[in-house]
């Protein structure tokens, strides 16, 4: 990345995330329920110098064809 506060490179330590995704239908072709889990295990990392990333984030959500 770019550190735009000096203009030089700096490297940026890799790192791993790991997600889980789950749904299930409940009436076929009308409702659905969703779960999804992004970063499962709260890694600290830096994707662009300056910004902050999310930690562990959760979503529930449902889908219904009218």
């Amino acid at each position: 990345d770019t550190d735009f506060n000096t203009f030089s490179d700096v490297a940026l330590d890799p790192f791993s995330l790991f997600g889980l995704f789950f749904s299930h239908q409940l009436i076929e072709d009308k409702l659905s329920f969703n779960f999804t889990v992004d970063n499962i295990f709260n890694t600290s990392f830096t994707e662009v110098i300056g910004f902050n990333t999310r930690g562990r984030n959760m979503r529930l959500g449902m889908n219904l064809q009218l």
